[in-house]
């Protein structure tokens, strides 16, 4: 018995899973005439995959250019929870780390919050002090005692001290 199915309105030959029009093997890596490397179908074809190329190359250039920019601007500063733990209702202990230039000093505050959002304990003026040729990220340990028991602790602010 042999099957024939109808493709692009002609016979293909039974079990073939290919029109009868189909070229038996795919052709060499070749080029339509009028056809480029850079005519990807996909991307709009000749005329814009050389911007959409262009547009990812700048994307990524002002992506490394912010970076370079917040990681070496002089008033450059953040802080990070490294560790907290809260070992009973009383006192919650943070491990945080405050990146900064080296040079400058800064003054964090540090608050233990309850499962309600409430402020439940609070340790202010925590100084981080300036170290000339020293690490731009240091780390630093505070223990704060609270009224009731806390569900997270962590750093509330950190702000630069004149120099």
């Amino acid at each position: 018995m042999t099957r024939l199915f109808l493709m692009n309105g002609e016979r293909a030959p039974g079990g073939s899973g290919r029109s009868a029009t189909a070229p038996a093997t795919p052709p060499a890596i070749a080029h339509a005439p009028g056809r480029s490397r850079w005519d990807i179908a996909w991307l709009g074809g000749r005329s814009s995959a050389p911007w959409v190329v262009l547009a990812a190359a700048l994307v990524l250039l002002v992506a490394a250019a912010g970076t370079a920019y917040t990681y070496l601007r002089p008033g450059g500063l953040g802080w990070g929870t490294r560790l907290y733990s809260i070992p009973n209702g009383r006192e919650a202990t943070l491990t945080f780390d405050v990146t900064k230039q080296p040079g400058r000093s800064a003054i964090c505050d540090v608050a233990a919050v309850n499962s309600g959002g409430g402020v439940v304990g609070r340790q202010d003026g925590i100084v981080i002090p300036a170290l000339p040729g020293g690490p731009r990220t240091t780390a630093h340990t505070v223990r704060v005692l609270t009224t009731s028991p806390a569900v997270i602790v962590q750093v509330d602010t950190c702000r630069l001290t004149s120099r």
